[in-house]
């Protein structure tokens, strides 16, 4: 089971699609869910189907602000929705490899100081309802420690309770992070601010269930937020947007993938020549078409360049430049 928590900060923007395909497509998600999505129902309806899943499900924005999408393939994961909240959607799932079920929220709280009690409580409340296993993922805007912060104006350490505050009420802990530990970047002044305001926060009884899970960020993109991932076993990617997965990543490059046709490739001035010389006209169409895939596959990793690595090399250059300038995280 693999789930993905992001802040798009607006889910209309024209990287975003590609964005939770590529994420999607990288680490095999059963899950994402997208925060402060800021778009109406109407385009909401229009963009959800690009995205690649069989299902999804959404909270509107309030006054242009905020906004959740859950979007999830039944597959290794069964999962109605238990409730839906203006700040929190709330999944029932049934892992298939486990047959074990589960609470998963994806969580978008506030900014505002003046909604931040309530909220918090109302969550308090959910812990003595929800008698099976839960975790929360997502924005939390609270900060854990001195430590979850880099750079910036220091806080008082009474600014540091809400948080604590809530994980000693429902017995519960976040979860160890792999990699680079800051969520959020912005630039005030002349300052560059890192902050942990993203995270993967699971009671005692999820740690019984799956008691492997550690959580990675992945790279700023088109958001001043990285991606959440929670993972039982050490990730083979080389890329961490919050992602959960219970059961490990797959090792993309060892794992045989159906031929897709990538269109950039006709933007390539040698490929109507290619395809040319690897068609017979006299031969057979089901053995013209199986050999033109072959070909294909090979000259787009020897001539053009797979495009997916080099994607993942960029992200891989981009993860560096932000741990230098962030210090390498923790």
């Amino acid at each position: 089971m693999i789930i993905i928590s992001w802040n798009t900060q607006g889910a209309k923007k024209p990287h975003v699609i590609k964005e939770v395909q590529f994420l999607t497509r990288t680490y095999k998600a059963d899950m994402i869910f997208l925060l402060e999505t800021m778009v109406n129902e109407k385009n909401l309806l229009q963009i959800l189907p690009q995205m690649g899943f069989d299902h999804f499900n959404y909270v509107l924005p309030l006054n242009h602000s905020g906004g959740i999408t859950v979007l999830w393939n039944n597959g290794n994961i069964h999962v109605p929705i238990l409730l839906k909240e203006q700040r929190a959607i709330h999944m029932l799932i049934h892992d298939t490899q486990n047959s074990q079920n589960s609470i998963v929220s994806g969580v978008y709280a506030p900014a505002q100081a003046k909604e931040k009690d309530n909220f918090w409580e109302h969550l308090m409340q959910l812990n003595l309802v929800f008698d099976i296993s839960w975790c929360l993922m997502g924005d939390f805007n609270e900060l854990a420690s001195p430590n979850k912060k880099k750079t910036g104006q220091a806080l008082p350490i009474s600014k540091y309770q809400r948080l604590n505050n809530f994980l000693s009420e429902i017995d519960a802990e976040s979860i160890q992070v792999k990699g680079n530990l800051f969520t959020w970047k912005k630039k005030i002044h002349t300052h560059l601010i890192y902050e942990r305001l993203d995270r993967a926060i699971v009671r005692k009884d999820w740690q019984s269930l799956y008691p492997n899970t550690f959580e990675e960020h992945g790279s700023f993109t088109c958001s001043d937020y990285r991606p959440v991932i929670i993972s039982s076993e050490i990730s083979h990617s080389n890329h961490t947007p919050l992602l959960i997965s219970t059961t490990g990543f797959i090792e993309h490059g060892k794992r045989k993938k159906p031929f897709c046709f990538q269109a950039a490739w006709l933007a390539h001035k040698g490929l109507e020549k290619f395809v040319g010389e690897n068609w017979n006209a006299q031969g057979p169409l089901t053995s013209n078409l199986n050999n033109l895939a072959q070909e294909l596959t090979k000259w787009n990793i020897d001539v053009f360049g797979n495009l997916f690595r080099r994607k993942r090399q960029l992200w891989g250059r981009i993860e560096g430049i932000q741990k230098h300038i962030a210090g390498g995280g923790p």
